[in-house]
C-alpha cells in the first residue's frame, strides 16, 4: 500500500453525529493523500462509518481520555505528517492544502482556528524556537495543528486537562514551528458539552502542569503568570470564588500587571445575592 502524506487522528467518545461531521470535513478536503484514523475511546456504542479505504476505526476497550486516544492513533499512523481534529470541530476544505507549502519550513505548522460561522480572527504568530514564548498565550488548538510524524512526543496520559498545553511544551522543546495565516480549524459551538474537564480537573492538571515542568517555570515566570491566571478565569466562571482568587493572586504575584490586578480586583468585590461560606474562603497562596 502507498503510504499517505497525512495521517488525521480523531479521537472520539458516544457523539456519532458530530464525529460524523468531523470526519465528513476530513474526507471532503482538497487533498486526497491521507489516512483518516478515528479512534473510539470505549463508547458504549462503536459508530458506523462510510466505507471509505481512507478510514481507519480504533475501538478501545475503555474510556481513558483524550491524551490516550490520541497516542493510539499517532501509535497506528502511516503518514509523514500527523494532523489532529476533536471529534465535535470541523475543518475547511482546503485546510491541509494552504498548509503543505509550508511543510518545508518546519517539522510543526499551525494555521488559525474561529468559530463556526463566525467572522475570521487572528490567532498568535509563531515562528522558529518557541520554547520560551509558547506558554505566554494560548497554544495552538491540537485540530489547527501539523506535525512531521517522526517530531511527535507522545501525549502524557497523566493529564486529564492540560495535556495539549504540556504537550506543546515538549514539542516546541524539539522542533521549530511556521504559522499559516489561515482560520482553518472550525471550532463548533453546540448545547453539548465539549470534551473538557471540570473545576478539579483543571485544577489537578494546573497543579500537576507546574510539579512536572517546575524548573521551566521558575525560568519563565510570564508563563507561569499566564497559567494561573487562566485557572482563575475558570474558576470564576465556574463559580468558585475561592480558587479564582488564589490563582490570581497568584498571577499577579508572579508577573505583577494591570490586566491581572484588575481581574483581582473584580473578583474581591462584594457580590450581591446568597454567598457559600466554601467558595469564599480565601484560598492558601
Amino acid at each position: 500500500m502507498t503510504t499517505p502524506r497525512f495521517s488525521v487522528i480523531i479521537p472520539t467518545y458516544n457523539r456519532p453525529d458530530l464525529v460524523m461531521d468531523a470526519l465528513t470535513s476530513v474526507l471532503s478536503q482538497t487533498t486526497a493523500d491521507l489516512e483518516c484514523i478515528v479512534v473510539d475511546d470505549g463508547s458504549p456504542v462503536v459508530p458506523s462509518f462510510p466505507p471509505d479505504k481512507r478510514i481507519r476505526v480504533l475501538a478501545r476497550a475503555e474510556n481513558r481520555g483524550a491524551a490516550a486516544a490520541r497516542n493510539d492513533g499517532v501509535a497506528a499512523a502511516t503518514g509523514m505528517f500527523v494532523a489532529f481534529l476533536d471529534d465535535d470541530d470541523l475543518w475547511i476544505p482546503d485546510r491541509l492544502q494552504a498548509i503543505s507549502s509550508a511543510l518545508d519550513c518546519a517539522p510543526v505548522v499551525v494555521c488559525w482556528s474561529r468559530y463556526l460561522n463566525a467572522p475570521p480572527t487572528s490567532g498568535r504568530w509563531l515562528a522558529g524556537d518557541v520554547r520560551d514564548t509558547i506558554l505566554e498565550g494560548m497554544t495552538p488548538s491540537v485540530g489547527a495543528t501539523v506535525v512531521r510524524r517522526d517530531a511527535i512526543p507522545r501525549f502524557d496520559e497523566r493529564f486529564q486537562a492540560y495535556e495539549d498545553v504540556e504537550w506543546w511544551l515538549r514539542l516546541s522543546a524539539r522542533a521549530e514551528v511556521t504559522t499559516v495565516p489561515t482560520n482553518a480549524h472550525l471550532v463548533r459551538r453546540h448545547s453539548r458539552t465539549r470534551a473538557r474537564p471540570g473545576l478539579q480537573r483543571w485544577v489537578a492538571g494546573q497543579q500537576l502542569l507546574l510539579a512536572t515542568h517546575a524548573e521551566y517555570f521558575d525560568e519563565h515566570r510570564p508563563a507561569q503568570a499566564f497559567r494561573w491566571f487562566r485557572l482563575g478565569i475558570r474558576a470564576a466562571q465556574a463559580g468558585n470564588r475561592r480558587v479564582a482568587l488564589g490563582a490570581m493572586a497568584r498571577a499577579l504575584r508572579c508577573r505583577p500587571s494591570i490586566k491581572y490586578a484588575a481581574h483581582l480586583c473584580r473578583l474581591l468585590m462584594p457580590r450581591t445575592g446568597s454567598r457559600s461560606p466554601e467558595n469564599d474562603r480565601p484560598a492558601v497562596i
